[in-house]
């Protein structure tokens, strides 16, 4: 049998995805809290979906390679190609 594919962990990342640009598009409007919002809400189901994957059992192979993608392309986290991102 197959495992599954939408658990709840695996939607809360997919959600994280869809704030990524939605964080950018209000930032470059200016809208300062609803980005605010925003990121705080996916930094939010960052925490959350690893804690329901794995109190929930809910551990699939899809997790491990979808979870990185939006927790180092969120906004506020420094990468190489980031100013000062060296400090």
């Amino acid at each position: 049998m197959a495992e599954p594919v939408f658990t709840v962990a695996n939607q809360l990342t997919m959600l994280r995805m869809a704030l990524v640009p939605a964080f950018v598009l209000l930032a470059l409007a200016r809208e300062f809290r609803w980005a605010l919002v925003v990121f705080v809400v996916a930094g939010l189901t960052d925490a959350l979906d690893g804690y329901v994957a794995r109190h929930g059992n809910q551990s699939t192979r899809l997790g491990p390679c979808s979870t990185p993608w939006p927790t180092s392309s969120s906004p506020g986290r420094p990468t190489s190609s980031s100013p000062g991102a060296a400090w």
